[in-house]
């Protein structure tokens, strides 16, 4: 395949006249070379663009570029093998592809459920956009893009009395499902699948601003010198005054990470406490608090809608994939569970077309089965 049939799969693109699949490898070829969105080129760009993807085969030893799945190989020339190689398996799926097909799982999407102060529970995949609810002079909006706002009234803006009870809401994600949500204060939350976040519907002026997270949740918070904004979990703190951070929380991962993309935060952890800067990342193992540099795009890869991971090892990689498609993992040989990957794909495709782009790496094999994927040599 060569540039003609790439400029013809871009002009399909922008016609609008592209398959899924198509699109799908389009969007991870170009987010590894930073380039602007297909639509949105001419002529003269499109070849600029080109030009860049010749200078990254050239390896230019000046410019940094992602490895994708094997190591050890010039990493834009592998890029460049996984989307043509990619291209040519969907156009012409081999049987076991097509039967895998035919097993497939759609993938996850804007799914939660609303738990109101006086127990009420809203499907908000399913609620109308608009007012879903007032709870003591707040009131709780679905927006067209799924988000959940609160808006607060001037009396419910008042410091509470020290005899009125402070009302609860608890939105919670299903396996395969994301979702955000503004909170009283502005704050901004977006919850990974699997994930639940408890927070008053009105911050105290003046007071902490505390809630309870159980899975993953990327934070944006509102800056308030007077009010610290406090993420608790089971087994940690995260204290911050208005900052972005991520933390994960699963209780099938080996540690509570918390990675740091603005401002700073420090994390309390029994009498361990850290305070970490942009670019690190905070790991809880046990009782233990240790920071490290990360790359925070993998990390927050899940809210762009995609999986994005660097030397990760597979059983990773897999643990990420089970809760955005709702399946089980099964290992028919647990030796590969340690195999490193590195790539980029999109969450928004089924998940026959992630495992298949997987196994180009000739490392490993999976085999779907009702909700099960089984994963092999």
């Amino acid at each position: 395949m060569n540039e003609e049939d790439i400029k013809h799969i871009l002009d399909k693109y922008k016609a609008g006249s592209a398959s899924d699949e198509e699109i799908a490898l389009l969007e991870s070829w170009y987010l590894q070379f930073n380039l602007p969105e297909p639509e949105v080129l001419n002529e003269q760009e499109r070849m600029e663009a080109f030009n860049r993807v010749g200078t990254h085969l050239n390896i230019n030893p000046k410019v940094k570029v992602r490895k994708i799945f094997w190591p050890g190989v010039a990493a834009a020339a592998i890029l460049l093998i996984v989307f043509l190689a990619g291209l040519m398996l969907f156009n012409n799926p081999s049987g076991a592809d097509k039967q895998m097909a035919q097993r497939d799982v759609a993938p996850g999407g804007n799914n939660a459920f609303l738990t109101l102060n006086d127990g009420k529970k809203i499907d908000l995949s399913s609620a109308e956009n608009g007012e879903l609810a007032k709870q003591s002079g707040i009131k709780v909006t679905k927006l067209a893009n799924g988000q959940l706002v609160y808006e607060i009234s001037a009396l419910a803006s008042q410091p509470a009395t020290s005899n009125a009870a402070i009302a609860y809401n608890t939105i919670e994600t299903p396996r395969g499902g994301t979702y955000m949500v503004i909170l009283p204060d502005g704050s901004k939350v977006w919850l990974n699948a699997a994930s639940s976040l408890r927070y008053p519907t009105v911050f105290e002026k003046n007071k902490q601003r505390k809630v309870q997270l159980n899975g993953e949740a990327y934070f944006e918070v509102t800056h308030n010198k007077l009010s610290p904004f406090l993420v608790e979990t089971n087994r940690q703190t995260v204290e911050v005054l208005g900052t972005h951070f991520n933390v994960n929380t699963y209780t099938d991962e080996q540690a509570v990470r918390t990675t740091l993309l603005e401002g700073s935060v420090k994390v309390n952890a029994g009498s361990s406490h850290l305070l970490i800067k942009p670019g690190e990342q905070s790991v809880l193992t046990g009782n233990k608090l240790t920071a490290m540099p990360v790359d925070v795009e993998d990390i927050v890869a899940w809210k762009n809608g995609l999986f994005q991971f660097s030397d990760e090892n597979l059983e990773s990689v897999m643990r990420k994939i089970s809760r955005w498609y709702d399946v089980d993992i099964e290992y028919a040989d647990e030796h590969i569970k340690q195999i490193p990957l590195t790539g980029i794909i999109t969450h928004f495709t089924n998940i026959s077309k992630v495992l298949r782009m997987l196994e180009l790496t000739k490392q490993v094999h999976f085999k779907i089965e009702g909700r099960k994927i089984i994963v092999s040599k």
